[in-house]
């Protein structure tokens, strides 16, 4: 044997034997696993072999949870009228495409007949405040999903930083039951906050009664009854699902011939400088008073009554706090003595002392923006709230650049929700919501990082007078914000946080102009970024013939669907994965998407392909593994 030439040693047979052992057994393992994943259904929405057929709702117990505390699901299941059907439900919680629990309900029978059948789950999301997550539900038996629907939690500790508001404004005598009912569909969209609108006996002295002994009934305003025990049901109904209950009011409102319960003239807001015309608000004769009468916010006296009779109401009712209402822009008026009064210089300071006095939490409606730019920099208000009317803040970008400017004047602290009444003139008698006008200007509020003030009690609002209820939503509509609000809840992380911020990027799709700005018959799209990763908005516009919300007549045609849509995205980020979410498709459910990357021109880009795009996509460019 030559110097330098190595010899190999056999293994002794007993370790050969074992080796063949183990890679046989490794091999029957690996057999077992593939035929076990194969045996397993799909928890895919693209796996559901009926869609929509078999789970009829799966709604959380509560519109918001506090860190550690557990999630209560209801399952409601179709039956089918002539055979029984046995299987299982599984979850799937995710944030954006990453699963963070997997569980499951076994042994669920429907028997046949009619109606629903009931399955309940409990799940206790990771301890992180303010999250939110999509829970996937599919419904399986045998070896097939047959179904699949989703819903959302909110864990957050505070309702203040994703805001989801909504209103009550009905008080007849009414069961609990009732109550409870209203309450558990308003909870189906995760709405976490209530306005109590025209709750209140008279604007100066909105509790009927003494905080003590509060009357039974009360007429409001426009002379409809109000219960006490009705108001008192609303507001515990609201705790028991983790909702906020605010009370409305003006914050500078007394009735005609005010004087008699204490309010003195010199409190007044005037329009002249000799004090012989009370700035006011007609009313329907039919009304409990002619016209609202304005006082000045500023006036130490007034304050000091109005503030005493809140107090009232928060001794008498467990309200959490107070919305703050005003008329907008009134031009140049004066105080008793002649000087000239600024209204919006006024709000801040009235709500500061409010605070001061009352410490309770706090809104203000700043019409049409006016006084805005204060309560957004100064006010001790929970969030922002605008109610928009056209033409001045008329169009989808002037929707978008609310909450943009809130965003930027709170220093990224506030969010905002925005009152804009939907189908207006059509809403002066009795017809049906628009739903395509409805949904792509949810779809533009939602995307921009706002929420939208429209559910409530009689349905849906077309109207600054909150009991106006001539408009009705049809099953289409409500069955498609039930999506919309998922992914809003879902995806709050990555839509209304903090710490998102507008970015400037460039896009291009073949077959469609992409527009950053609202113009009708393009795709309007924005990029916001997260930490590095990066979420693209997209808004079919492409079939609008105008920019504008509002669809005064309820005449707006559903969008033509664009379908596999190339889209070019010049990032320098380093994508690591592209994710789909839509509320018009899968349920909200992310898909992940086939991309490439490159170089043009020295601009980095991404691009990949939407298989549809209806109203609203959202795309999230993320670049952690």
């Amino acid at each position: 044997m030559s110097e330098g030439k190595k010899t190999r040693k056999l293994p002794p047979p007993a370790l050969l034997v074992f080796a063949v052992l183990v890679v046989a057994l490794a091999a029957v393992l690996a057999a077992w696993l593939l035929r076990k994943d194969a045996a397993q259904p799909a928890a895919d929405p693209a796996a559901a072999a009926e869609p929509g057929r078999w789970i009829a709702a799966v709604d959380p117990d509560k519109a918001r949870y506090a860190p550690g505390e557990p999630v209560a699901f209801r399952v409601a299941l179709n039956r089918d009228p002539d055979q029984p059907l046995a299987g299982k439900l599984v979850f799937v919680a995710k944030q954006a495409g990453r699963t963070v629990d997997r569980f499951t309900v076994e042994d669920v029978r429907l028997e046949a007949g009619e109606g629903t059948a009931e399955a309940e789950a409990v799940w206790t999301p990771p301890e992180a405040d303010y999250q939110g997550y999509l829970v996937e539900t599919y419904f399986v038996s045998g070896r097939r999903t047959l179904d699949h629907r989703n819903t959302a939690v909110d864990v957050s500790s505070d309702w203040s930083r994703f805001p989801r508001y909504g209103y009550i404004t009905d008080f007849p005598d009414m069961t609990p039951e009732e109550i409870r009912s209203v309450i558990a569909r308003l909870n189906r969209y995760h709405i976490n906050g209530l306005q109590f609108y025209d709750w209140q006996y008279k604007h100066h002295q909105p509790l009927a009664g003494t905080a003590e002994e509060p009357a039974e009934r009360w007429p409001d305003i426009a002379n409809r009854p109000v219960y006490y025990d009705t108001v008192r049901g609303y507001i515990d109904a609201a705790h028991e699902r983790a909702m906020m209950a605010m009370n409305y009011n003006l914050l500078f409102g007394t009735y005609t011939f005010a004087e008699k319960d204490g309010v003195k003239p010199e409190w007044g807001l005037y329009t002249d400088t000799e004090h012989r015309q009370q700035d006011g608000h007609p009313l329907p004769q039919t009304w409990a008073t002619g016209k609202i009468l304005l006082t000045n916010p500023a006036n130490p006296e007034w304050q000091d009554y109005i503030f005493r009779e809140e107090e009232n109401v928060f001794r008498a009712l467990p309200f959490d706090g107070w919305h703050v209402d005003q008329l907008g822009d009134r031009g140049i008026r004066f105080d008793y003595g002649g000087r000239p009064v600024y209204l919006d210089e006024t709000y801040v300071p009235f709500l500061k002392a409010a605070k001061d006095r009352l410490g309770v939490r706090l809104v203000m409606n700043a019409v049409n923006q006016y006084g805005g730019v204060g309560i957004a920099k100064e006010a001790p208000v929970d969030f922002l709230y605008t109610e928009a009317w056209p033409p001045g803040l008329g169009s989808y970008g002037m929707l978008k650049r609310i909450v943009d400017n809130g965003r930027y004047l709170s220093e990224n602290t506030k969010n905002m929700i925005i009152a804009a009444y939907m189908n207006y003139r059509a809403a002066d008698r009795p017809g049906e919501f628009n739903t395509p006008s409805v949904l792509m200007t949810d779809a533009v509020i939602f995307a921009s990082g706002g929420a939208h003030i429209e559910l409530g009690d009689t349905g849906m609002l077309g109207k600054e007078y909150f009991p106006n209820k001539n408009l009705k939503m049809t099953a289409e509509l409500e069955e498609a914000l039930l999506d919309y609000y998922h992914v809003m809840t879902a995806y709050q992380n990555w839509l209304r946080d903090t710490d998102v911020r507008e970015i400037d990027r460039d896009a291009e799709a073949d077959g469609v102009e992409l527009s950053k700005q609202d113009r009708p018959e393009t795709v309007w799209f924005f990029a916001r970024e997260k930490d590095s990763d990066e979420v693209l908005h997209l808004l079919n516009l492409a079939t609008h013939s105008t920019n504008q919300w509002r669809d005064d007549f309820g005449q707006y045609r559903e969008p033509e669907e664009l379908t596999d849509l190339a889209v070019t995205y010049y990032t320098d980020a380093d994508v690591r994965d592209v994710l789909l979410v839509s509320p018009d498709r899968r349920h909200g459910s992310p898909e992940s998407l086939a991309f490439t990357t490159g170089e043009s021109d020295g601009r980095r880009y991404v691009r990949f392909t939407l298989p549809s795009l209806k109203y609203w996509d959202m795309v999230l460019l993320t670049t952690s593994p």
